[in-house]
């Protein structure tokens, strides 16, 4: 019955947006739609509404091998959130950005807390995606995750994000596992004059951002600004509030300085304060379910120098502090990081090119214990040395390149590590690329895979049970979990209004996480009899998985652009302890089948209608069903300065759920809302 009614609601979706794109068709007939086309519009939309679908292919990105390069010509599984999808999708959080990724799994768990991965293994914690922000690496050491609330800054101020699919260990390190998420912000000069926007609805709150950029000297320019985000609860399944309303003020500034015509400077930084709230449960026969607030603050500075050298190579070191606080009932903890960063890209023999660097960072935290869960060492400094280096060898007039390269660390945890790579790619013709790879990568342990002391399950004794208690600890012999993967894909553009995108991998993994049993014991006392399990982290599992992804782009006419989604994954574990109460996303391998479908219209009178629907299919593991999500933007620009737009989001039911309780969080469902938007420039 459920199959049957996501069915109804796919249908339903599909007709109406069929039944919209008719009108707006006949609407458009009479007129020019092409909005770039008229003197209103500010130059960098003008631009983007004039990028063809082969100049999307050419979009250039900078994550895949630390220098240009064109999305056509890369040998990885790359895709890119342009500024202007950031603009029409109208999205207040950089997770919801993430949904139109062919091959991310995104899911809300509660109103601030979401679950993001690539090729599986999702989770608050998702364990295995390394996420950078300009270069600045912001996953938590201590459950090799990201906190995703804390991660923001003004989305008009981004220039794109980069996502890639698959292993980056060879450039970026250990993590890089199944992906790597880079935010790239703006340059300072190109963020001149006073940008203000308020936003408001049924769930959000309230939003508002400020930003005024400037000139330092001929040379130089900068930018400051302020953001407020407030957004309301969602709700349980009975409908009432969950109690995880969220709070954030966030303040920043960059500035850019170019001394000479082959140097630049970048000094930026930012601070945020917060307050979110979650529901947690305690374990036991009854769980204990409880409303709790969480406490968070941090604040980074980071500084670039970029230099182009004579024979076309370059340089660059980056350095950065970053600090974060956050308080909660699942563990209190405060941590500082340094990170130093140097690469050098050089041309040799005039068919080589390449790039190699090195790094060395220092983190160290404090920590105090929550309700269950605890660090059996309250503080732990540790320090990261890296290296890598990477060579993309020409042949044939350029057609045929060979990649070769691996990266080379040293951590506390588990010592020395090398994760190699070697790719290939043939471009016949300016208009297709195929490419394949096989890659090795690591995910080292983190701080929960040695130290961590949790109790999972508490259920007390009555006249004829013992109290029993279930625990998990730690274990200082946890090695890293190993991928080895093989990826190959395909890039065309047969026609000037079409471009596809296909990538297939299987990706084998070794060593991973597991919970192993250990001996019963019991204590005496003047409580009674106590009998404790306790389980110990390890390394028992093994696994693989397979995939498809599918990225297609349509010009329908040039008012009119279509954007199409897909993914297919499968994955199989293997070992798996029959005792398993461990709260880990390892053992959820997320959707099966993910699939979207976005618009782009330009109507007449400066108005944009930009509807996107996407379809996830169910999470067996969390016992979520599919679902359909429908959202809906229009936008308007009256004036040269003024940017107006409205935006329904999962107009196709009520409420539903994305995904399941989570390491003792509580889940809630994501509810139907409407809020609009207005944005001044000058």
């Amino acid at each position: 019955m459920a199959g049957v009614c996501v069915s109804f609601r796919v249908v339903l979706g599909f007709c109406f947006l069929a039944v919209t794109l008719m009108l707006v068709s006949c609407f458009g007939a009479g007129g020019d739609c092409v909005w770039a086309a008229e003197s209103g519009d500010d130059p960098d939309i003008r631009y983007l509404k004039q990028l063809t679908i082969e100049n999307l292919l050419s979009t250039e990105v900078t994550s895949v091998s630390k220098k240009i390069e064109t999305v056509a010509n890369t040998a990885a599984a790359v895709f890119v959130i342009t500024h202007e999808d950031i603009r029409r999708s109208g999205s207040r959080t950089i997770p919801d950005l993430l949904r139109m990724v062919p091959g991310v799994n995104v899911a809300s768990i509660n109103a601030n807390s979401w679950a993001i991965s690539s090729q599986g293994f999702n989770g608050r914690f998702s364990n295995k995606l390394l996420v950078m922000i300009d270069g600045r690496t912001v996953y938590s050491p201590s459950f090799s995750g990201t906190y995703w609330d804390v991660q923001d800054t003004l989305l008009e101020d981004i220039d794109r994000i980069e996502i890639i699919r698959g292993p980056g260990a060879t450039i970026w390190g250990a993590n890089a596992v199944n992906g790597v998420i880079n935010i790239i912000t703006r340059s300072s000069d190109q963020t001149q004059g006073l940008f203000a926007s308020a936003a408001a609805g049924n769930r959000v709150r309230g939003e508002g951002n400020l930003r005024y950029g400037g000139n330092l000297t001929d040379k130089g320019s900068y930018r400051l600004f302020a953001k407020y985000s407030g957004h309301d609860d969602f709700v349980n399944g009975n409908g009432t509030k969950a109690a995880d309303a969220w709070d954030v003020v966030r303040g920043g500034f960059r500035a850019d300085w170019e001394p000479s015509g082959h140097d630049v400077l970048t000094f930026q930084g930012d601070i945020y304060s917060g307050e979110s709230g979650q529901t947690m449960s305690l374990p036991g026969t009854t769980p204990t379910v409880f409303p709790s607030r969480i406490n968070l603050s941090g604040g980074n500075l980071l500084t670039r120098w970029e230099r182009q050298l004579h024979d076309g190579g370059g340089l660059s070191l980056q350095a950065y502090y970053d600090h974060t606080r956050r308080f909660d009932a699942y563990m209190k903890e405060s941590r500082d990081t340094i990170d130093v960063d140097f690469n050098h890209r050089m041309r040799l023999l005039g068919n080589h090119e390449l790039v190699w660097g090195g790094g060395y960072r220092w983190t160290t935290d404090a920590t105090q214990p929550g309700v269950t869960t605890a660090f059996i060492s309250p503080k732990r400094q540790d320090n990261l040395y890296s290296m890598f280096i990477q060579d993309d060898i020409a042949l044939f007039d350029k057609r045929f390149h060979v990649i070769l390269g691996s990266k080379f660390e040293h951590n506390g945890y588990s010592g020395f590590e090398v994760q190699p790579t070697a790719r290939l790619l043939w471009t016949p013709d300016p208009h297709q690329s195929a490419w394949l790879a096989v890659s090795r990568a690591v995910r080292t342990p983190s701080r929960t895979d040695h130290d961590i002391t949790a109790t999972l399950y508490d259920f007390p004794g009555t006249s004829t049970q013992p109290h029993t208690r279930v625990t998990l600890n730690g274990s200082s012999t946890f090695k890293s979990e190993e991928l080895l993967a093989y990826e190959i894909g395909y890039r065309t553009q047969p026609v000037d209004w079409l471009s596809c995108d296909l990538t297939a991998f299987y990706n084998d993994y070794k060593r991973l996480r597991s919970a192993v049993a250990g001996q019963l014991s019991t204590v005496i006392d003047s409580g009674g009899v106590t009998t404790t399990l306790p389980l110990r982290i390890g390394n028992d599992l093994e696994g693989d998985a397979f995939g498809v992804e599918l990225f297609g782009s349509i010009k329908m006419a040039e008012w009119w652009r279509v954007f199409l989604g897909y993914s297919w994954l499968r994955m199989n574990l293997k070992d798996m302890p029959k005792l398993l109460p461990v709260p880990t996303q390892e053992y959820n391998e997320g959707p099966q089948h993910q699939f979207s479908v976005r618009w782009h219209m330009d109507l007449p009178h400066h108005v944009e209608f930009d509807p996107a629907l996407y379809y996830v299919s169910r999470i067996s593991q969390r016992r979520v069903p599919a679902y359909v999500r429908l959202d809906l933007r229009l936008g308007w620009r009256p004036l040269e300065w003024v940017e107006v737009s409205v935006k329904a989001e999962n107009l196709l039911e009520e409420n539903h759920a994305e995904f399941g309780d989570d390491l003792g969080l509580q889940a809630s469902r994501v509810p139907r809302s409407f809020f609009g938007e207005v944005r001044f420039f000058y």
